[in-house]
């Protein structure tokens, strides 16, 4: 299991619990499946997977946490369906319109109906706390979907204190000017994936790939007013990612030097196998991302803490 994509949230107070400490705060929040009435679950769960039991792994200075939703699978045309067969039959048998009011009522109904029959479709969020750095790092793609996982994170710990973090530097200035002037970190590469997009114009984007993006046909969308809000990189020969505007890494895929050294390790098992990935990974994170957070000006100081722990507040109130 390797990770795709970086979320990273700064902790602004010490993380000081070790993991058998915090696997007793998960476990009043572990995964279940849903009741016959509710449509979804959120919880923690064995990061090694279902024939384990122990809700945190450690390695390397890092914790590992997986937290997986159970939601079912109730599309909305399933109920209408059912409630439209229901009223031609009313209306057929009794000779009357159904009113739009009884019609929300057997709406409503039908879905109490069908709940508990309703298939389940499970997915999991995998994060890590480095211990050293004082840093969560989720794989998600979105935002949203790593402050999941910190929101619960704090519900069962009862009080964390982070922030997403934030660069001094905006990213699209950085980003545009690498290209302009073909000048950036000689630890990195431009790879063949940018989007442009116009500041004024926010729907104004120009998707590029497979091309060489230091061409002129490029660059005259730069010249034009465009901001390079999207960009493939790779780091050290050893790590290629699109970075974009609001400093979220994706599509990570580790190269030729980070694949030979994880096969050079011939786990036993797979829960060696997956140590082994695991601190290769968050190894290679522990040097990329202080190099990216200087290459952006460095970490901004982060005031804005109190305002997401408010937040979540709202979120588990």
């Amino acid at each position: 299991m390797w990770f795709k994509n970086l979320q990273v949230f700064q902790l602004t107070e010490p993380f000081k619990l070790n993991a058998e400490q915090l696997e007793d705060y998960l476990v009043n929040d572990a995964t279940r499946p849903c009741g016959q009435l509710e449509m979804s679950t959120f919880g923690w769960t064995a990061p090694l997977g279902a024939q384990h039991a122990a809700l945190t792994h450690h390695a390397n200075g890092c914790i590992m946490l997986a937290a997986k939703h159970q939601d079912k699978l109730l599309p909305s045309t399933v109920v209408r369906d059912q409630v439209l067969e229901q009223i031609m039959q009313i209306e057929r048998e009794q000779a009357r319109k159904v009113s739009a009011r009884e019609r929300r009522g057997m709406m409503d109904e039908m879905m109490i109906k069908l709940m508990p029959k309703a298939l389940v479709k499970s997915s999991t969020t995998f994060g890590y706390i480095d211990l050293r750095n004082q840093w969560i790092v989720v794989d998600a793609a979105s935002r949203p979907k790593a402050e999941e996982f910190t929101i619960l994170l704090r519900k069962s710990l009862g009080s964390l204190r982070l922030a997403p973090v934030t660069v001094k530097r905006a990213v699209p200035q950085v980003l545009t000017e690498w290209m302009v002037h073909d000048d950036y970190p000689s630890d990195f590469t431009i790879d063949d994936q940018c989007e442009l997009r116009d500041p004024d114009m926010e729907k104004n984007i120009v998707r590029v790939m497979n091309q060489n993006l230091l061409s002129q046909e490029v660059l005259n969308h730069i010249t034009a007013g465009k901001q390079v809000i999207k960009l493939a990189l790779t780091w050290a020969d050893r790590v290629s990612f699109v970075i974009d505007q609001e400093f979220a890494i994706k599509r990570i895929k580790f190269l030729d030097l980070v694949q030979e050294q994880a096969s050079d390790l011939y786990p036993d098992s797979p829960e060696e196998q997956f140590d082994a990935n695991f601190t290769i990974f968050n190894a290679e994170f522990a040097e990329l991302l202080p190099r990216l957070f200087e290459c952006f000006g460095g970490i901004a100081v982060e005031k804005q803490a109190e305002a997401v722990v408010e937040e979540e507040e709202v979120a588990l109130a």
